[in-house]
């Protein structure tokens, strides 16, 4: 039995149009396509890993695994600079050029490995001779020392995987990408189960790190594969041809991804340093895990249709564009509503899957909904930014937000914990969004009054 079939037979009134519209229009199959091997792919490997996080945070206890929490972070952060922010670069101008000018899409590919690697060798060699002085003075986690270290071999793989991963999107291959989440997922929760209970701390980060090696190796496949398939090249010796494209789109992508991502790990520094930090940010790690699931369906629909809007917008069909964005924007707002129902109504229930020491007061989760609902919306708005090229945009918002979030942060923080954390953050996202809708009016006006005067 197909979808037509069954939408005929059991809602035809409401199924029937939406399924014949999708079926009609070249872009409503498309964004149906890789929306549905993404939900496939997607689906199963947050959902395996969360059961994976939730093995972990049980056996570690709400501080050990706050700490776990921290080296994942902290590696996660670095990796927005050893990337250069190549990752959305390599996803725009793959899925731009690809039916047009294959010889730079293989340019693009070879700037983007050579890149990769350079920078994350020389991030990777600075950060782990820097843990020490990082962990006694900023952290005061000496402690943290051995185990930072082996995030700076977690940061070189991180960076890898974040790049392969853009170029998949580039070339539309969700169905790979959706094959190579799920196999990762699967040996996630093993991986995390022996880690955790072979050897605590050490050992969770162990696995962590055989799981992201994994992924490399699987993404180095199928990249392959689509390079076969697609008829290109690797071009690394004429990849310098291509460096104007690190100053108009990969320098300020890097600059929101820094100055975003390094406000948030500031934010959690400060939660560090306060007395029971290391618990408190156990119960944020673990409530962020429960934001992947809630973004985990926006996430797909960004990730389908950013490379459509660049695709679109090298075509010049503004109508076409116009059109992905407003599905974009529909889909995600009515998806993360729908998903945030259950912590919404049983909320002690949800954190006691973790462990009884994570449930916390209504207050912390109200804030964390809240600012899902408007992270997700932020997100949505960036991508779509991003997708047309308006990416110094984008950077101005981010400076408004993250402004805003670190002046709040530590007089939040040090009287409410986690729940000032989340405040901070949710402000943050809040800011962003008026000053983008602000900045969008203005321009628009400016453009406006432009035609009127020509007229």
């Amino acid at each position: 039995m197909n979808l037509s079939t069954i939408a005929e037979q059991y809602c035809p009134s409401i199924c029937r149009p939406v399924l014949n519209r999708v079926q009609q229009s070249p872009i409503g199959k498309r964004i149906a396509s890789g929306i549905f091997w993404s939900v496939v792919g997607h689906g199963l490997g947050r959902g395996l890993t969360f059961v994976a996080m939730v093995l972990v945070a049980r056996i570690l206890g709400k501080e050990t695994f706050g700490e776990f929490g921290l080296v994942r972070a902290t590696a996660s952060m670095f990796v927005i600079f050893s990337s250069f922010g190549m990752g959305l670069t390599a996803t725009k101008y793959i899925a731009e050029l690809l039916q047009s000018d294959k010889e730079r899409v293989g340019r693009i590919i070879g700037l983007n490995y050579s890149l990769s690697f350079f920078l994350s060798l020389v991030i990777t060699t600075i950060f782990y001779f820097s843990i020490p002085q990082l962990c006694e003075t900023l952290l005061n986690a000496p402690d943290l020392v051995h185990e930072m270290r082996w995030g700076a071999l977690l940061l070189f793989l991180l960076t890898f995987t974040s790049t392969q991963y853009s170029m998949m999107s580039g070339f539309q291959d969700f169905k790979g990408q959706a094959n190579v989440i799920l196999i990762v997922g699967v040996l996630t929760i093993p991986a995390y189960w022996i880690g955790a209970n072979w050897s605590g701390l050490h050992g969770a980060v162990m696995a962590l790190l055989f799981v992201t090696l994994v992924n490399v190796i699987i993404n180095s496949i199928f990249i392959f594969y689509n390079i076969k398939t697609h008829k290109l090249r690797y071009y690394f010796f004429d990849a310098y041809k291509e460096l104007p494209v690190l100053w108009k789109f990969s320098l300020p992508t890097v600059m929101c991804g820094t100055i975003m991502s390094g406000g948030i790990w500031i934010c959690q520094m400060i939660q560090r340093l306060q007395p029971n930090g290391a618990g408190e940010l156990g119960i944020y790690y673990a409530l962020m895990v429960f934001y992947s699931i809630a973004s985990f369906l926006p996430d797909i629909v960004n990730n389908v249709t950013l490379p459509m809007a660049s695709e679109t917008q090298g075509n010049q069909n503004v109508r076409q564009l116009r059109k992905i964005i407003f599905m974009q924007l529909g889909l995600n707002i009515s998806v993360v509503l729908v998903i945030l129902l259950p912590i919404i109504i049983f909320p002690r229930q949800i954190m006691s899957c973790f462990g009884n020491d994570f449930i916390v007061g209504n207050g912390v989760i109200f804030l964390f909904v809240v600012y899902c609902l408007l992270a997700v919306l932020a997100g949505t708005v960036y991508t779509a930014a991003t997708g047309v090229g308006f990416v110094w945009l984008n950077f101005i918002t981010i400076i408004f937000g993250t402004t805003v979030m670190l002046s709040v942060a530590y007089w939040s923080i040090s009287r409410w914990g986690s729940f000032g954390l989340f405040l901070a953050m949710l402000l943050d996202v809040l800011v962003r969004i008026i000053v983008f809708v602000i900045c969008i009016l203005f321009f628009s006006r400016q453009i406006l009054m432009k035609k009127q005067k020509k007229l």
